[in-house]
């Protein structure tokens, strides 16, 4: 099965039951056609499923991640696209920053 749920543009009820549970079963969200060639964010995390109801699964989130090293003294090191190249035996505690959807994680890498 090929059946993308960020790109479907059929009607719920003549998906086949393999690909209504694809997309019952997406874990980002649903958006419904809203009669024209629009999107709606569906406000429910369960939507109704009509049949006759063009669904599709919101895109996965992109999240931006950044590393840098903090000091012993508090002094934050120069921030990195990638760990690639980065000494972990620096001195400093490695951390990773992670930005999705205007949200900011930080957390220490082992």
């Amino acid at each position: 099965m090929n059946f993308d749920p960020t790109t479907n543009r059929i009607p719920f009820g003549l998906l086949t039951p393999e690909e209504q549970a694809t997309l019952k079963a997406w874990p980002h969200g649903f958006e419904v056609c809203s009669g024209s060639t629009s999107w709606m964010i569906h406000c429910s995390e369960l939507p109704t499923w009509w049949n006759a109801l063009v669904y599709r699964g919101k895109p996965a989130p992109k999240v931006k991640s950044y590393w840098f090293f903090i000091y012993k003294e508090g002094r934050v090191g120069q921030m990195w696209d990638s760990q690639e190249g980065l000494s972990r035996s620096n001195g400093g505690v490695l951390m990773r920053m992670d930005i999705c959807n205007g949200e900011v994680t930080v957390t220490k890498e082992t």
